[in-house]
């Protein structure tokens, strides 16, 4: 028996600040027809095993690709099932044929949806052939933009984070067919794995930590996660060496003894790179990132640079971005994040970070976001309108896509208000 659909999720909905769909849920149109899959080339597992084969093609944001996922019933029985399980599938990338990989549903709280709606989907070309890649990749992420109707922000988060330096997954967009029926438009984000550290990192060989809060499926329950709370275990090891989070306890044991007193900054910038941290957070804050470190204790990665010995910040997942921190109660000035709030009632560390959101607003302002918005609306128009399985009208994404064109005019005069520069 299938299960209602996000039955467990919508119960812990409010309390994250979240919302299941969006404004004007129900689209006015439906999207376009079926189409076979036709493969030009079919890989072996040698030819998609070299980790130093470039895949930026894949990630040209210029195109929208072609993705078909295709699998049998058996696989099918295994996606209706929560939590989310692997199932064996084929997959087919701008015409390039994979025989074997494994596929399972995404998301939680706000953003997972079944099988008959618009899912994220997660694409492991090494979970069932040992050392299989495609072209350098281990995975793949598609996001299916259910909560971002202007289907536009987290590639203008991208954009913003590459341009300011930091490392980011790269994201393109796709056309999605799942067993020949139409999933509409995607987004391909990359995945962070060992050869995503080596292509951001001059030592690759640090411990990398997914601190996205942990879900219980059975009850709903949920911890978001943070330094100094007694819940470093829940730090998942993406890469690296398990050391029995150490290396996140140093940071939690550096926050407990220094948090509200004069020697904060000092202390903690013997674990953390401060000025990382810093421009981190300046670019959630001029991104709108709700959900992210700052305002929500979440969505954010821990990568342990063995360069530096000091741990860096990296922000994660953007479609809960281009909001005002209001829109979910929340405060620049009094974040919830346990580093952040102590920073920001620190007087050293608040003038380091507001000076930090000084640099980073200059260099924003500098970039073409403009350009690029532009560029990126039109080049998905057709196709979001053919979204059968978008959940937001016509009238809404027109209205979101101003939102975000508007946004780019005036947020950097809003941050700098809220900071006094």
């Amino acid at each position: 028996m299938r299960p209602e659909p996000r039955a467990v999720l919508l119960a812990s909905l409010l309390a994250l600040g979240c919302s299941p769909g969006g404004p004007g849920a129900g689209s006015d149109d439906t999207g376009g027809g079926e189409a076979e899959t036709d493969p030009e080339t079919s890989w072996t597992v040698d030819e998609l095993g070299d980790q130093t084969e470039s895949s930026d093609w894949l990630f040209d944001n210029t195109v929208i690709h072609e993705i078909a996922i295709d699998f049998d019933d058996e696989t099918e029985d295994i996606l209706w099932e929560l939590p989310p399980e692997y199932g064996p599938a084929s997959v087919t990338i701008d015409g390039e044929h994979v025989e074997l990989v494994g596929v399972r549903l995404r998301g939680k709280v706000g953003s997972f949806r079944y099988l008959n709606e618009k899912p994220k989907w997660r694409i492991d070309f090494n979970r069932y052939v040992e050392g299989q890649r495609f072209h350098g990749l281990e995975a793949l992420s598609l996001n299916n933009a259910v909560v971002d109707c202007s289907y536009l922000k987290e590639i203008m988060a991208a954009e913003v984070l590459g341009g300011l330096g930091l490392p980011h997954s790269r994201i393109a967009y796709t056309r999605l067919k799942v067993n020949g029926r139409d999933y509409g438009l995607n987004l391909i984000v990359e995945h962070p794995d060992d050869r995503w550290l080596k292509l951001n990192y001059a030592e690759p060989d640090g411990n990398l930590y997914d601190g996205k809060y942990w879900y219980d499926w059975a009850t709903g329950s949920y911890v978001l996660l943070d330094f100094g709370l007694g819940v470093d275990e829940y730090y998942q090891l993406e890469e690296g060496e398990d050391v029995d989070h150490v290396d996140v306890r140093s940071i939690s044991n550096a926050y407990l003894a220094s948090a509200g007193h004069a020697d904060y900054l000092e202390t903690m910038g013997e674990v953390i790179d401060w000025s990382l941290w810093h421009r981190s957070w300046a670019a959630e804050q001029w991104l709108g990132q709700n959900d992210g470190y700052v305002l929500n204790r979440n969505n954010t990665r821990l990568y342990f640079n063995p360069e530096t010995q000091l741990a860096e910040q990296i922000t994660w997942d953007y479609d809960y971005s281009f909001l005002y921190a209001s829109d979910w109660s929340r405060s620049y000035q009094n974040p919830t994040g346990n580093l952040a709030y102590a920073c920001r009632h620190d007087t050293a560390c608040a003038e380091a970070w507001g000076a930090e959101v000084g640099r980073a607003l200059e260099e924003i302002e500098a970039m073409p976001l403009q350009e690029r918005f532009d560029f990126w609306k039109e080049l998905i128009e057709t196709d979001v309108r053919g979204d059968g399985r978008r959940e937001c009208s016509n009238s809404y994404v027109e209205w979101y896509q101003g939102w975000v064109d508007d946004w780019i005019e005036f947020r950097g005069d809003q941050v700098r208000e809220s900071w006094g520069l």
